[in-house]
Order: C-alpha cells, then structure tokens, then sequence
C-alpha cells in the first residue's frame, strides 16, 4: 500500500514516504489488530518500527494517529436509511464515498469493504438487537465526481411477527453503523469504529392481521409473494387435454419435465361436466397451483445477489473470442436465443410468446386456460397468453415485435366465456 499511495526518495534511505493517503488509513488492517488486542511488547514494537521504516513509513506514528481517529467521515460517511417494504421487506443504508483514492486499490484488485452493521429496537424501547452485517466492496476511483459515489447496503429482514392491525400503526426504531475495513461490534450499538459513522431512523411496518393455526396467512416462500390459486382448463368438448403434438411430426419435442420429474408433488385434477359450473355447457378439468409475483421474485434474487457481493456489468459480445477477454475464469453461458448469433448456432430455434397485461384486479383469484389460451391473475397485473392448441405455437417464429391483435384475440377468447347473451 505504500507503494501505491506513495513514492519514497531513494537517495534517503530513512526518509519517509510523501503519502497521497495516511498510513493509518492504509494500514488500519494491521493497526487495528495490534491495538485492540493491546500487545505493546518491545520487540514487536521494534520489529513492526524497522518493517514500516523499510517501507517509508513511521509506524509509531501511524498507531498514535489511528488511536486519536475516531468516526471519520473524511473518507466515507452514512446518509440515509430505511425500510423498503417489498417483500420481504429490506433494510437499506445508503452511504457515500467522499474521495478518490484510500480504498485499498482500484477496480482491478481487490478493494477494500465497507461494513454495514444493522440492529433493530422494534417496540422502540431502547432496547437493540443485532440483525446482521452486509459488507460492500469498494475501490479507488481516481475520477470520482465532486460529490461522490453513493453506494447501498441492503438487508432482507422478517417483521412478520411485529406486524400489528392496520387499526394501530407499528412503528420501529432501526440503526445502521458504517465502519470500513474492520467489522463494527455486534454486541454493542452504540459502538463506533475509526472510520464511519451511526445512523438512526423510524420506520413503519406495514399492517397485517396476524395468522393463526387455525387460519395460517401463506404469505410467502422464501421470500417470494405466492398463493394457491385454482385454474380451470375449459373446453366445449369432453377432452379437456392439451396436445402435444402428433405421433408422426418430425419437429423436436418438448422436454416434458413437470410431468417425467415430479408428477407425484402435482394435486389431483378435478373434472366438471355441463351444469356443475356457470360456464354453460362446456366441460372443465380444475388443478391447485402456487401462483409467484415474478416482479417480487426478481427483486428479491437481484436483492440476495448484491447483498452476497455481486455485480452486474452490462457488456455486449459478437464474438466467441470476445469472451477471452474477460477476467474471470469461469463463464455460464446462458445467453438464450443470444446464443444463436454469438455461436452461430443454427440449431437453436426460436420460440415466440407474448404477453398480453390488463390492471391488476385483486379480487380475481383463479386461473383459466381456453381454446389455446391461458388467463394467470397475477398480482402486478392480469396475464392473457396465446399459448396455441399445442406446444409447436410460435416453434421457429423469430418475430420480436409486438402483435396488437394477438393481444386483443387472448382478451377476447377469455372474454367470450363471461358472455351470457
């Protein structure tokens, strides 16, 4: 680090480095452990003192000047923090990185963390309660705007156990505690390391009335917002399966998984002639299925893959060999239909579908699936879907653009089975 954050005069052996960042804040690594640990022993006094003179640096210097730092927010300082109240719901702290230069390297090493430490007094009483500590890589960046770079620590948190009446509003105290390079306490809230700061702020938990054994709440599943719902396949006649293609069609077939895998997990369908339904004289085959929020679901796994350290980098390839140049060592490739072009795959085929979405209506809570078409009432909005009368609908159809009909015969095919004229 000193070599990287200064250059020493060769002609003066002793002479001590011209930093462009203090050796205390480079070297707070290995300070830290000396000085909480509290070994002041003469020879590690005298090692460490000729190690760092090696170097450039004045290493008795450098520990008299961690000792007198405290919560500095020269280098880094916490702005904001909250609830986000997607589900699950998500603490976020967002801080800010004030200068270009005292983050242990640049985007090609390592870096250094940023440690965000999250406690939580839910009855605001006083009394905390550690939740856990997300750490955020950060990095020299020598061209760093004026007013910084703003970074954001996020924390899936489970309040379903406070969550109080709509009729009595909960309100919580939460704390985040900013430290970077060593880890903040977590026994101790009130406790501050040599670089950082605290933040506190109120939130409000949003209302439910809570489940009992009796009548349990199915709210969600490992984060993602899920009911059971059930879907009618209607049909005018008897034969209320959904082909699959013919003996003879010599196109690929269709990995039939669900059905080869787990069709012991899968309920029980239920049949319903003429008069056992309001459909009219049609005939309908009922199946229970989980319904997830795929916009939640999303948010949820982009949440989790940036809370374990992840980046998206958006990059576009047109080549195979263009992928030699990037550093890491292993690549998924799971370009998709992108894997045509970039491979020159012909192979592959294209498979079209399209999405038709209405506003949401929370009171419609089951499924339909008529003349080739399938009716999901999905949370974030109504789904209609020309899915065809087999699996070969839109088999080798590359069109991307959107087909305004298409739309409005999903609509419509549903539509007609509301029709009591």
């Amino acid at each position: 680090m000193a070599g990287l954050y200064g250059q020493k005069d060769a002609s003066k052996p002793s002479a001590a480095a011209s930093l462009s960042v203090p050796a205390h804040r480079f070297g707070v690594s290995e300070l830290n452990t000396i000085v909480n640990t509290g070994v002041f022993t003469q020879e590690l006094v005298t090692a460490k003192t000729a190690e760092w003179t090696v170097a450039g640096l004045d290493f008795v210097g450098a520990v008299g000047a961690l000792l007198k730092t405290n919560a500095d927010v020269d280098y880094e300082q916490l702005e904001c923090l909250g609830l986000d109240e997607g589900i699950p719901e998500r603490l976020v702290g967002t801080f800010r990185i004030k200068r270009p230069l005292g983050y242990s390297g640049d985007l090609c090493h390592p870096g250094s963390q940023e440690y965000v430490a999250f406690w939580a007094d839910w009855d605001n009483t006083c009394e905390w309660t550690y939740l856990s500590t997300v750490k955020v890589n950060v990095h020299d960046i020598p061209s760093i705007p004026k007013d910084g770079l703003c970074y954001t620590a996020i924390l899936p948190v489970d309040v379903s156990k406070i969550r109080q009446s709509c009729k009595k509003p909960k309100i919580a105290r939460v704390r985040a505690v900013l430290s970077w390079s060593v880890q903040p306490s977590t026994t101790d809230p009130n406790a501050l390391n040599f670089y950082g700061n605290r933040l506190d702020a109120h939130v409000q938990i949003n209302p439910s009335e809570p489940g009992t054994p009796e009548n349990p709440e199915i709210r969600n599943i490992g984060g993602i917002p899920v009911e059971f719902i059930d879907t009618y396949t209607v049909s005018d006649n008897a034969d209320t399966e959904r082909r699959h293609g013919t003996a003879t069609d010599q196109r690929p077939k269709f990995a039939e998984l669900q059905r080869e895998l787990v069709s012991d997990l899968i309920p029980r369908s239920e049949e319903y002639g003429p008069g056992r339904h309001p459909f009219d004289q049609r005939y309908l085959r009922r199946n229970t299925l989980m319904m997830f929020n795929l916009v939640a679901y999303s948010r949820m796994l982009l949440s989790d893959f940036a809370v374990s350290g992840g980046k998206i980098e958006i990059a576009e390839f047109h080549t195979p060999a263009e992928l030699a140049a990037l550093r890491q060592k292993t690549l998924i490739n799971a370009t998709g239909y992108g894997s045509r072009a970039l491979f020159d795959d012909q192979s592959i085929t294209p498979v079209r579908g399209q999405l038709a979405r209405l506003i949401p209506q929370p009171e419609v809570n089951y499924g339909l699936f008529y003349k080739g078409v399938s009716f999901v009432p999905r949370r974030d909005g109504l789904v209609f879907q020309a899915v065809g009368e087999d699996d070969y609908s839109g088999f080798n159809d590359a069109t991307a653009e959107p087909d305004p009909a298409e739309a409005a015969f999903a609509v419509n095919t549903i539509a007609t089975l509301f029709n009591t004229g």
